[in-house]
């Protein structure tokens, strides 16, 4: 069947993280130059297979079945009781050789979590991650956990451009000024202008407007001509798509992702981009990664941070090193350490939900019920361990206090090295009972169903921790 190329391929809708969701029409010619591109240049052919952890309103998943199934290649399919499921992840990969990953950063984090304790390499050949920052730490230990020096291809772009526009591939020591990976440079057939306020293209280190032109555009927003010409706009004889992204250009011609646009805020009458504060976090030796937001009325900066592993630095040492980068009025007056940064279902920051966090502090604790029995105050000690909480309650909720996908995979896996609960357990018994209390009912519950005895609960836990 004979196809024109400019018609519509598919209708995806955004994420929404801007505001209302738009139908982003995409036309064969635009999604064929970025998968044919990347598919020749990384031999991706028949013998391939990926495995899909992303949604299918993701346009991740774009690439995973058409990229693959258009050269032969194999898509591993998750149900949706595993879909969440790092351990079914890597069981999954070696049971189907899986040779292509594709996903958010924090995906890849949580199937290296699972990894670090098993002896089998992982079979892939190529590693593809984009929709968020990529942390420093994430190539050092994919690398440990794979055959060769395989390539990590970090990528970038909107769900209005094809999935990705530019790319830097990521191979052996990195970088020392680098803090974390950068965007890179355009895919082939694809080009990006940083354009200031009047349209002028910036000079390097001058951050701007990221806009996308070539072969990749979109062909409208669904139904919504005004917007369509708001955003896909006509500059020097050429189409681009303005991203609403800050970026900046090395002198090297590299790209380097600087937040949204629509994170400016005003604070004390001076306009702040917060994205500026997020690359100073950054740049603090030390942190995994840092996020910036305001609170309250009027309003205060804040900020959210992750430390790396076996990093001792405390609140004072990073406000100290953001007042040399920074002016005053732009150092948050409170830190708040993390775990990990709350993630949207699509892998990207989740500010509403550090919003929640920030605004928890300044409530009065709930109720408080200290855990009960060995088995919950076990769980109470690893949890807040995990969680860095004071103190917990029986009937806190592990993701309404900080936990999320990551932390619940680490999770998980520290309490079957203990021998806590028995493998049956998995991260889904977790999303279903996720208090202290219920989850613990549903480890004894586990036990008795692996031993066909109806014991009680502290025989049951003595059995467990043997």
């Amino acid at each position: 069947m004979t196809v024109a190329t400019d018609a519509p391929a598919y209708v995806i809708f955004t994420s929404g993280s801007t505001g209302e969701p738009k139908g982003v029409e995409m036309c064969h010619q635009a999604t064929a130059n970025t998968i044919d591109q990347l598919n020749r240049h990384y031999a991706i052919n028949s013998n391939s297979r990926v495995l899909a952890v992303s949604a299918l309103d993701f346009d991740l998943s774009v690439y995973d079945l058409f990229g693959l199934l258009s050269v032969g290649g194999s898509v591993v399919l998750l149900n949706e009781a595993s879909r969440r499921d790092a351990a079914t992840w890597l069981e999954l990969v070696h049971q189907h050789h899986v040779t292509t990953w594709n996903s958010v950063p924090i995906l890849l984090d949580m199937l290296l979590v699972v990894a670090e304790n098993d002896a089998r390499p992982l079979p892939f050949s190529q590693v593809m991650l984009s929709g968020d920052w990529i942390g420093l730490d994430l190539p050092p230990r994919l690398q440990a956990k794979t055959h060769s020096q395989i390539p990590l291809i970090a990528m970038g772009g909107a769900t209005e451009a094809a999935i990705w526009s530019n790319s830097c591939e990521v191979k052996g020591e990195l970088p020392e000024h680098w803090s974390s990976i950068p965007y890179g440079k355009p895919l082939p057939n694809q080009t990006y202008r940083v354009v200031d306020p009047c349209g002028r293209d910036c000079p390097d280190w001058v951050a701007g407007e990221l806009w996308i032109g070539g072969m990749g555009l979109a062909t409208a927003y669904r139904g919504d001509k005004k917007l369509t010409a708001q955003r896909f706009v006509m500059a020097d004889g050429k189409r681009w798509y303005r991203t609403g992204d800050r970026g900046r250009y090395w002198p090297d011609g590299n790209l380097e992702f600087l937040g949204r646009i629509d994170h400016q805020v005003k604070v004390r009458g001076h306009r702040i981009e917060l994205g500026e504060i997020d690359a100073a976090l950054a740049q603090v030796k030390g942190l995994s990664r840092g996020v910036a937001l305001t609170i309250g009325e009027p309003k205060k900066l804040v900020a959210a941070f992750v430390k790396e592993a076996q990093a001792t630095l405390d609140t004072q040492v990073i406000t100290a090193q953001l007042e040399q980068q920074l002016p005053e009025y732009m150092v948050p007056s409170h830190l708040l350490e993390l775990e990990t940064l709350p993630l949207s279902a699509n892998g990207k920051i989740d500010r509403k939900q550090l919003l929640n966090e920030f605004m928890a502090l300044e409530l009065k604790q709930a109720e408080f019920e200290a855990p009960e029995g060995e088995l919950e105050e076990q769980l109470a000690k690893i949890w807040q361990s995990l969680l860095k909480r004071p103190q917990l309650s029986r009937h806190d909720d592990f993701f309404a206090i900080g936990g999320d996908s990551l932390s619940a995979t680490q999770l998980i896996q520290t309490l079957q090295q203990q021998h806590i609960i028995p493998t049956s357990v998995s991260l889904t018994a977790l999303f279903s009972a996720p208090s202290i209390a219920s989850f613990a009912n549903a480890i004894t519950q586990a036990w008795r169903d692996l031993s066909g005895t109806t014991s009680d609960t502290d025989e049951l836990f003595e059995e467990g921790t043997l």
